[in-house]
């Protein structure tokens, strides 16, 4: 049975949903985070040429945003890179990549430094 999934929409979490959510939020920002890598490994490459590092950077940016708009697209809210929150409605579920599970919670005005285990 496939899951209907609102797109671009504001909305609160519960964790059980935002856990439901995860899949998707994991292969996304799995294959972001390969295509930066072959990326990070171009630049690299192509230090000493100026114009290929600038064609590099480019891309890199551009996946970034796409990786973004996708992630808001669910309606959670990437905060960082490979960084999504969950809006609960009394803060943030957060998961960084590669954890498994949602595991971690902080306050609107806190920031992920501040991430306490969800008991």
């Amino acid at each position: 049975m496939s899951q209907i999934i609102p797109i671009s929409q504001k909305r609160t979490f519960t964790l059980e949903e935002a856990q439901e959510l995860l899949p998707v939020i994991r292969r996304i920002t799995k294959e972001a985070v390969e295509k930066f890598v072959l990326l990070e490994r171009k630049l690299k490459k192509q230090q000493a040429i100026s114009q290929a590092w600038d064609s590099v950077e480019v891309e890199i940016s551009d996946l970034l945003n796409k990786w973004s708009d996708k992630i808001s697209k669910l309606g959670a809210l990437p905060k960082g890179i490979w960084l999504v929150d969950f809006d609960s409605g009394q803060g943030y579920y957060c998961w960084r990549y590669d954890e498994e599970t949602i595991e971690n919670f902080h306050g609107y005005e806190e920031g992920f430094s501040s991430r306490t285990l969800i008991q």
